[in-house]
């Protein structure tokens, strides 16, 4: 599936990724991805940076649409002090060089494998053992679990002829679209983030 940075779990997965990159408030970042769209959805987002490297000398020109301090550079290997996997993890037979370690995948333990089988690859175990090969994995938040499904299963249900129940539930869905704990574990992404062992 092409990558959407406007679809509702893409959207909120990079928001809580930045959010948990910048409360360490990293002075160079790594973004770990090579399709231009995933780099320009994650650079708009981390301009606060001074540097920004990215995989190919290729992405670099990416960076330019958006006005921003953060030196983009393309330095394989180079150690940082964070580093972003978005959607990427399968690329990667480790976690990048660097200090803080952000990951967003899809899990096939969500509801999702019960629309789509086969087609959702990654799940939270593997992707827990990946990052722990070389991080301690210090938060789990899921997106889009099983109790936002069913608040906005009963918001669409409502629709519009029961408009002030529409937009409770809706309103109580979008309240709880992250998850940690058991939630986590079911959500249809996962976002896991820790520091360097």
């Amino acid at each position: 599936m092409a990558f959407n940075p406007y679809m509702i779990e893409t959207h909120y997965a990079l928001e809580m990724a930045v959010f948990l990159l910048h409360s360490r408030q990293p002075a160079s970042i790594r973004i770990c991805a090579d399709d231009p769209d995933v780099v320009r959805a994650v650079i708009r987002r981390c301009g606060w940076a001074a540097e920004v490297v990215v995989e190919s000398p290729e992405l670099i020109p990416v960076a330019e649409v958006y006005p921003m301090p953060a030196n983009v550079i393309h330095a394989p290997g180079k150690k940082t002090d964070a580093a972003v996997i978005p959607f990427t993890r399968r690329h990667y037979t480790q976690a990048p060089p660097a200090d803080y370690a952000v990951a967003i995948t899809h899990n096939a333990f969500s509801y999702k494998s019960l629309l789509r089988p086969g087609q959702v690859e990654d799940n939270i175990v593997s992707m827990r053992r990946w990052l722990a090969q070389t991080h301690r994995i210090e938060q789990q938040i899921g997106l889009l679990a099983p109790g936002f499904i069913a608040r906005w299963s009963l918001a669409a249900a409502a629709g519009p002829r029961f408009p002030a129940l529409h937009f409770g539930w809706s309103q109580r869905a979008m309240d709880r679209i992250y998850a940690a704990g058991v939630g986590a574990w079911l959500s249809y992404v996962l976002i896991l983030a820790g520091g360097r062992r």
